[in-house]
């Protein structure tokens, strides 16, 4: 219905235009005006009536969105009361869709290490053994031991601005030589020096004989050793 409603208009219109032109063109003749002020005529005096209806119509597109909107803000005074209730319903949208390792460092979120252990370039790295400072060669009270299975080695202490040069692992041993914020300056027995954080670090590197036993014993039996 308002498909032929809106042809019914758009064809009422172009025949009012015609029938200006043509009106235009007549007075143009009889009145023996010039034959190009005459055409003209007969081409501006159409498009001024067709920009006319063009601003009537959007005059009233405004007059309706106002009048919808004087409305609807009727309607949401007049349940005023009720609005808190039903917003206190819908779930804050940084609450549902908080990342829940937002508040974990980078290098213990689980998704960070999934994706390290799928990575083919770290598989062999992944099956070695811890690495340890030569009996002797060191003061044991000065080492400490690596906790977590996947420890950056970054070359400046930040999450963000350090470069990873490698990755330690548990039980690896380490010699602390500094410390700025949360992280460590640390060496490697394979003489790699870096920073870690200083929760990845555990207690001084002195494990107990039988303790060094069973682990040998483990890493063996898995064929790490």
């Amino acid at each position: 219905m308002r498909l032929l409603l809106g042809l019914v208009r758009t064809l009422a219109r172009s025949a009012v235009l015609l029938l200006v032109m043509s009106v235009v063109i007549l007075v143009g003749l009889v009145a023996r005006l010039p034959l190009p002020v005459t055409l003209a005529l007969a081409i501006a005096l159409p498009g001024l009536t067709g920009l006319f209806w063009v601003a009537q119509r959007r005059q009233g597109a405004l007059v309706t969105a106002h009048r919808a909107a004087d409305a609807t803000g009727a309607a949401i005074r007049a349940v005023g009361p009720e609005i808190p209730t039903r917003r206190a319903t819908v779930p804050d949208v940084e609450t549902a869709f908080e990342d829940p390792e937002a508040s974990m460092p980078r290098w213990r979120r689980p998704s960070l290490l999934l994706a390290r252990k799928a990575d083919p370039m770290r598989t062999a790295d992944a099956r070695r053994g811890p690495i340890r400072f030569p009996a002797g060669s060191i003061d044991r009270s000065e080492l400490r031991m690596v906790r977590y299975a996947v420890v950056p080695l970054l070359d400046w202490p930040d999450e963000v601005l350090g470069e990873r040069q490698d990755d330690l692992a548990t039980g690896d041993e380490i010699r602390v030589l500094g410390a700025r914020g949360s992280f460590l300056e640390i060496e490697c027995p394979d003489g790699r020096r870096g920073w870690i954080h200083r929760t990845t670090v555990g207690p001084p590197a002195e494990p107990h004989p039988e303790a060094q036993e069973a682990l040998d014993a483990i890493l063996l039996a898995r064929g790490l050793r």
